[in-house]
């Protein structure tokens, strides 16, 4: 357990799970992600489908390998989520530099058609 007593010490030790990790030959290292976002359910198939291809898109321009994506299907959510009782539920696995996972968190909090997401990173 680390303990930072000023402002400065907890930026910095902040900072460093969120610095980019170097290889010693110069390369990203990829780490291993769970990325699950739920989709609108009133807009049409097809337009849910061109979300998706967008969000794969995503990640693949900057290099991530996505290893396992699968359709959860449509489920009623907990509680109402902008005015949504259900969505439609996406998994992605992949393998991607935090910048990767960075890029897809910051459209994903952008586009309209996102209810929710979260990311989560697995032990290796």
């Amino acid at each position: 357990v680390v303990v930072c007593y000023n402002t400065l010490e907890r930026k910095k030790f902040l900072a460093s799970f969120l610095s980019e990790a170097v290889r010693p030959k110069g390369g990203v290292v990829m780490n291993k992600y769970e990325i699950m976002f739920i989709v609108k359910t009133d807009i049409d198939e097809k337009t849910q489908k061109e979300v998706v291809k967008t969000f794969e898109k995503v990640l693949t321009d900057m290099k991530a390998k996505i290893v396992n994506s699968k359709d959860m299907g449509q489920k009623k959510l907990a509680y109402p989520i902008k005015k949504q009782l259900r969505g439609n539920y996406y998994v992605f696995n992949v393998e991607a530099s935090v910048a990767a996972v960075r890029e897809f968190d910051r459209k994903a909090k952008i586009d309209e058609n996102i209810l929710r997401h979260i990311v989560i990173r697995e032990e290796e």
